[in-house]
């Protein structure tokens, strides 16, 4: 996961690169409006800490607002000593996912970060029937806690899910994720294009599909045998494409 600051405080800058870095999240600072909005569209960060009082004529706040404008769903944490009320006011109207006075410590940006996290899945998936899980995050990307921390595994990655009782096994091609979520709610929010339900507890994105083995009914994928269920099987073939 990236997160770009914007602090100009050189000092607390480098604090908080420490800090992020030992969550194992990607970090990048600017110090000035101009150079985040420059940073933006390239580095395409996952969060934004922004300072309040800035170099330069634009705010931590007129960024949020900026970013509010331009329908930017990106979760935002003020980082801030100043603790005027009228300030905090301005910044509540923008709604941002957490407001922290400095000093601040590794346990409490990082609860502010899942907190964040969190808000944001909820603002997207406002509409779905079910919550925030609290291992996995969905917007174009999962988040994914594995132990103190929120790994990116973008949906192109995933090969194939199974499920185990309550949990989620999620395959890539190089790593397997653990996560506490039903299979109704997480084939809800894959996109229909790529992944299809095979059997009950699989799901399978048919773009990482080796081979295809009716007679044992079965589906190979990154070199394992993923069984398909008979009713599933008419919506399989019409996916595959089949020819001759």
């Amino acid at each position: 996961m990236k997160i770009l600051a914007v602090e100009d405080d050189i000092l607390f800058a480098n604090t908080l690169e420490l800090l992020v870095e030992s969550l194992g999240y990607e970090f990048q600072a600017v110090d000035n409006a101009r150079d985040a909005y420059t940073i933006l569209p390239t580095y395409a960060p996952d969060l934004l800490l922004l300072d309040i009082h800035l170099k330069g004529q634009a705010s931590g706040l007129d960024i949020a607002e900026k970013m509010v404008v331009m329908k930017k769903q990106l979760p935002i944490i003020f980082v801030t000593s100043f603790k005027d009320k009228e300030v905090f006011a301005r910044a509540k109207k923008i709604s941002p996912f957490a407001y922290i006075i400095k000093p601040v410590d590794a346990l409490g940006l990082e609860n502010a970060i899942e907190l964040a996290l969190q808000n944001a899945q909820n603002q997207v998936w406002q509409e779905q029937p079910s919550g925030w899980q609290t291992d996995i995050i969905l917007q174009d990307s999962f988040f994914i806690k594995t132990g103190d921390r929120l790994e990116k595994v973008t949906i192109q990655q995933i090969a194939y899910i199974t499920v185990e009782d309550k949990f989620l096994h999620i395959h890539t091609a190089s790593k397997q994720y653990v996560a506490r979520m039903s299979m109704q709610e997480i084939l809800a929010r894959l996109p229909q294009d790529l992944f299809l339900r095979v059997h009950r507890s699989y799901i399978i994105n048919i773009q990482y599909i080796e081979s295809f083995l009716p007679k044992e009914a079965m589906i190979e994928i990154l070199g394992t045998k993923i069984s398909y269920s008979e009713g599933y099987a008419p919506h399989l073939l019409q996916r595959l494409n089949l020819l001759g």
